[in-house]
């Protein structure tokens, strides 16, 4: 899938759950976390290209360690009393003395940066193969070419439906 899309997508999931563009925003940020850890291949270098797709979805693209980071922070975050983040708490944020609950508040940032990366590898494990609860086997099932017209149409429905069903 490409970035445009796992953006979007994964904004649209988030935002459609916790009704926090805030969240949605960082989850967006994260969502292209996966490939980024990876590095940008020079597509002009059939080497390089080479070499990128030899380690594309592999160890980054396993989500057990992005699922547990997102769990245990968003539990740190609530247990202190941050169940989300809005334009008022990041103002607010600048302003405090209060070093456990900014903790928390970034704890809940990099949680929905750890969604946004755990949605990411959902996301390719339709059109393609990530490793699965043990890194060393795969699971996933390719429905569809990355930048074909079916994944353009795919994450537009979805986006569409999932945003609709938020704001009715």
């Amino acid at each position: 899938m490409t970035w445009f899309n796992h953006k979007i997508l994964t904004a649209s999931f988030v935002f459609s759950v916790t009704g926090s563009g805030i969240a949605a925003l960082f989850a967006a940020v994260g969502s292209v976390l996966p490939d980024a850890l990876e590095g940008i291949p020079n597509a002009k270098n059939y080497n390089d290209m080479r070499a990128w797709r030899n380690r594309h979805r592999k160890i980054t693209h396993w989500f057990v360690p992005y699922l547990v980071s997102a769990i245990c922070l968003l539990f740190f975050s609530r247990s202190r009393g941050v169940k989300g983040v809005d334009i008022a708490a990041v103002g607010y944020f600048f302003q405090l003395h209060n070093n456990e609950f900014q903790y928390a508040i970034i704890s809940f940032v990099i949680a929905f940066i750890a969604v946004g990366a755990l949605l990411h590898c959902l996301q390719d494990a339709i059109c393609g193969t990530i490793p699965s609860f043990n890194p060393s086997k795969r699971i996933g099932k390719r429905f569809f070419v990355v930048r074909s017209p079916e994944e353009y149409v795919l994450v537009g429905l979805l986006s569409t439906m999932l945003l609709y069903l938020r704001l009715k």
